[in-house]
């Protein structure tokens, strides 16, 4: 009797203001401090997309979508579109925004990160299944595009699956 192939998994690793979109059984990687992650998943393919965005607001910046929340989820969206997922079939996850340094810039960065993130998925009618963010460490993500599960470690705490 044979038994099914075992696939490999591979890791990508997502960079500053970087967006990739992939399947199973690959699973994209980051590291976070002030910047926030925004995952989108389909379910049914089995596919998703992790933008690492960098700043809140564009200012009309179009070279780089995935660097900015308000460029970065229409921009996940359309790609998504592209490969045949619609909207309504997405879970979202925010993660990151952290105050690194204790100073009161780098909250205000980290913190308009994730608002802006928020508020741009819910512009686009998409519903928050969950979320970590803010807080004073940095992280250290693994987006699996399995199960769309995200294992998050951070410094100080125990890893955690969101």
């Amino acid at each position: 009797m044979l038994s099914a192939p075992t696939l490999k998994k591979t890791d990508v690793a997502v960079g500053m203001g970087q967006a990739v979109l992939a399947g199973d059984p690959t699973r994209l990687t980051t590291i976070l401090g002030s910047c926030v992650a925004v995952t989108l998943y389909s379910p049914r393919r089995r596919m998703g997309m992790l933008s690492h965005i960098v700043l809140p607001q564009s200012k009309g910046s179009v070279t780089s979508p995935a660097k900015f929340a308000d460029t970065a989820i229409p921009y996940m969206l359309d790609s998504l579109r592209a490969e045949g997922i619609e909207p309504r079939e997405l879970t979202a996850k925010v993660v990151g925004g952290a105050c690194m340094f204790g100073n009161g810039s780098c909250a205000q960065i980290g913190g308009s990160n994730v608002q802006a993130a928020i508020q741009a998925l819910e512009k686009a009618g998409l519903r928050i299944a969950a979320h970590d963010v803010n807080g004073t460490s940095g992280r250290r993500i693994c987006f699996d595009l399995a199960n769309g599960c995200i294992s998050v470690t951070s410094a100080g705490r125990s890893s955690q699956t969101i």
